[in-house]
């Protein structure tokens, strides 16, 4: 998939979320029904998702995003216009929190 480009500043409302969830599938070449498909929810349901007639659950959120190929970082974009507290949390990879990582990786013995 190519690079999304999502502006978080957008008004936060399920309509942006929706116009947001729209876009994507139009870029990944799906249909609504080819989408429904794929995450298991109805085609009706996946479109008054996208006009914001519904709110989309957060699971079926994160599967529709999944099925999308869409990066975390814009996933938790869309999160956020559907009203919801971002989802993926990153982490520089010098942050504190991932020393543990940097110590495993240098014990870990290098190929052969």
């Amino acid at each position: 998939m190519g690079h999304y480009s999502f502006h978080p500043a957008q008004p936060v409302s399920s309509t942006a979320a929706g116009e947001q969830l729209r876009r994507l599938r139009q870029q990944a070449g799906l249909s609504q029904l080819d989408l429904s498909l794929l995450v298991g929810v109805s085609q009706r349901h996946l479109s008054c998702v996208e006009t914001g007639r519904a709110k989309a659950s957060p699971g079926t959120l994160h599967a529709l995003l999944t099925a999308l190929d869409v990066p975390l970082e814009h996933c938790n974009a869309v999160f956020v216009a559907a009203g919801y507290a971002p989802r993926y949390v990153a982490s520089a990879l010098d942050a504190p929190a991932l020393a543990v990582v940097h110590t495993a990786i240098e014990h870990y013995p290098a190929s052969q």
